[in-house]
C-alpha cells in the first residue's frame, strides 16, 4: 500500500502505481479530451500517433508529470484539482448539446477555478441573461463575461474578458439587448 508521503523517485514505478496505467482505451481516450486545455496541438498529435495503448499511457503520465507539484509522491495534486473542476463543469455548465466542460463557462472553470466574484445578471425584457466572472488573482484581475446569446438560461457564451489570449470586445454590452 502506497500512501501520499511515500517517494517514488522512479518514473517507470510511479507510471505502474498509478490509475493511468490501469485504464482502458476508452477511459484514456476520454480522460486525454477532457485535458486538451492544458495541450499544446504538438502534444496532442504525438499522442494520436502512437500506435499502441501503452505507449498512449506511458506518454499521457508522462504529460501530467509534468504539471505536479510533488512529482516524488504517488498522487498528482494538480491532475486531482482538475478532475474535480472538470466534474463541477459537467454538473452547472452542460446544455442539451455539451457537456459541461466543454461549455465556455466550463473551460474558463476548468482552467482557472472558481472565480473570486460572480455577478449574475438574469434574462429580462430588455437584455439577455449575462454573468460577470472576476478573478482577482489572475494577471492582476481580470474579468470574463458570458452571455446567454440564444435565451435558454444554459447557455452562455463567452464575449468578452480582459485575460490575455481570451476573446476582447470592449463593446460586450450591445449584445445583451433584446431588439422588439
Amino acid at each position: 500500500i502506497v500512501d501520499s508521503n511515500t517517494t517514488i523517485p522512479d518514473l517507470n514505478n510511479a507510471y505502474l502505481l498509478s490509475d493511468i496505467a490501469k485504464m482502458t482505451r476508452d477511459q484514456l481516450m476520454d480522460e486525454f479530451k477532457k485535458s486538451r486545455y492544458l495541450m499544446t496541438d504538438d502534444i496532442q498529435d504525438k499522442f494520436e500517433k502512437f500506435d499502441d495503448l501503452e505507449t498512449q499511457k506511458q506518454f499521457y503520465f508522462t504529460f501530467w508529470k509534468g504539471f505536479d507539484p510533488t512529482p516524488n509522491t504517488p498522487n498528482n495534486e494538480f491532475k486531482k484539482d482538475y478532475f474535480e473542476r472538470v466534474a463541477y463543469a459537467n454538473k452547472h455548465y452542460k446544455s442539451d448539446t455539451r457537456s459541461g466542460w466543454e461549455s465556455d463557462r466550463g473551460r474558463v472553470y476548468v482552467l482557472y477555478g472558481k472565480p473570486s466574484e460572480t455577478e449574475s445578471y438574469p434574462f429580462e425584457s430588455n437584455s439577455k441573461g449575462y454573468e460577470i466572472w472576476k478573478y482577482e488573482l489572475l494577471e492582476g484581475g481580470v474579468e470574463f463575461v458570458f452571455v446567454d446569446l440564444i435565451n435558454d438560461g444554459r447557455t452562455y457564451e463567452l464575449v468578452h474578458s480582459t485575460k490575455r489570449n481570451e476573446i476582447r470586445d470592449d463593446n460586450w454590452r450591445r449584445r445583451i439587448s433584446v431588439q422588439h
